[in-house]
């Protein structure tokens, strides 16, 4: 592992690591599947208090819907119906007592939606974020192991962003761990050696 120097960390320079500019590799998508969240779930279900399986129709519709609120900035009345039913359904199956829930989808958390990173407090609010997800950063997709939310009650120390990581494993080595907010100092890591 390598330190990038913070002078070399400045916003002024994000189209030097911009992901863009990069040749996506033919095998991308494939390794990139493997960290959906089903695959290590097991390894943390007992942290996770419940979770709820989407129909193949609810999760098009949140795709559709998103790619529309992207455009438009606001829900669309053309998914009102399906939006409602959802949000009945989801309000029947999962108890939302006790401080809300992180949740996730199968690839990613709805944090880039009309709600954010959460907490979940109501099958409404999480309804809506789901529907109103950036359409490159959607967490549930349409096909059966990416239909699923995983909720997971609330950490207030999700609510600084800038102490959310990624950590990459190849063939179960860690090869990398990074910030998420690259162009942000983390001042707590400071001390760190």
């Amino acid at each position: 592992l390598a330190d990038v120097e913070e002078e070399e960390n400045r916003p002024r320079e994000k189209k030097r690591y911009n992901a863009s500019n990069l040749v996506v590799p033919p095998d991308y998508y494939n390794v990139l599947g493997k960290c959906n969240t089903h695959h290590w779930f097991p390894l943390v279900s007992a942290r996770c208090s419940q979770t709820f399986k989407l129909t193949y129709f609810e999760a098009e519709c949140i795709v559709r819907s998103s790619k529309m609120y992207d455009i438009t900035r606001r829900l669309s009345e053309q998914f009102l119906d399906e939006r409602e039913d959802l949000i009945r359904r989801i309000h029947k199956e999962i108890c939302f007592e006790g401080g809300g829930y992180f949740v996730r989808g199968s690839r990613c958390s709805p944090k880039y939606s009309m709600h954010g990173v959460g907490p979940y407090g109501n099958a409404q609010q999480l309804v809506e974020s789901l529907m109103s997800q950036c359409s490159n950063h959607i967490c549930v997709g349409t096909c059966d192991d990416e239909r699923t939310l995983y909720f997971f009650k609330w950490d207030p120390r999700l609510e600084n962003r800038g102490y959310e990581f990624r950590v990459f494993v190849r063939d179960g080595t860690i090869t990398a761990i990074s910030q998420q907010e690259w162009f942000e100092h983390i001042r707590a890591l400071d001390d760190w050696d």
